[in-house]
């Protein structure tokens, strides 16, 4: 086949798709939680970016609050998408916390990445709450696990999951929506 295009002969190639569709209809929730981790943030990154561009053209008036968390090895890898962090940031209500888990390689001339770990169990509990990440993340693993976001007035069903990653992350995500009465949906990569 190759032997073909370097014989300056035609070589046609057709593309197709996607065909995946997601399982919950986001225009439907208020609230939309973005959980990736990994190489995980290729189809968050999509959602997350279709999602602010609709919301723009007010294609989604239900929508008040969406936030994307990625988590991979090191800062460099959480700024790939910097153009679209920032382009998706512009929206009113559209967030994005980065998490680099290897510490010696979180140094980010943005200032914006987080050591370590995300506490996933913890961001889910408090999305949905209003206020600021950081302040309501130390509140919730202060509090007890009565907490949730029926004590803010916001319903469980307006609220929704979306996690693609390593299992561990994504499990955790999908425990603590379903802990919280969110809507949940995972993507997963058959390898």
């Amino acid at each position: 086949r190759l032997r073909i295009a370097s014989q300056s002969q035609k070589l046609t190639v057709n593309l197709d798709g996607p065909h995946g569709k997601l399982g919950l209809n986001l225009d439907a929730h208020e609230y939309v939680l973005l959980v990736a981790g990994g190489m995980g943030i290729t189809p968050m990154i999509s959602i997350f970016c279709d999602l602010a561009e609709r919301k723009k053209r007010g294609e989604c008036p239900n929508l008040k609050k969406c936030m994307l968390v990625f988590s991979c090895k090191t800062s460099e890898q959480l700024m790939w998408f910097m153009d679209q962090y920032r382009e998706c940031e512009k929206v009113d209500g559209f967030t994005v916390e980065l998490y680099a888990t290897r510490h010696k390689d979180t140094e980010s001339s943005s200032g914006r990445v987080h050591n370590g770990r995300a506490n996933i169990e913890n961001i889910v509990s408090v999305f949905g709450h209003g206020g600021n990440f950081v302040e309501m993340s130390v509140k919730a693993s202060s509090e007890s696990k009565r907490s949730s976001s029926r004590t803010s007035g916001v319903k469980p069903e307006n609220v929704a999951v979306l996690a693609c990653g390593p299992e561990p992350l994504v499990n955790s995500a999908h425990s603590a929506a379903w802990k919280a009465g969110y809507s949940f949906h995972k993507e997963t990569f058959l390898l």
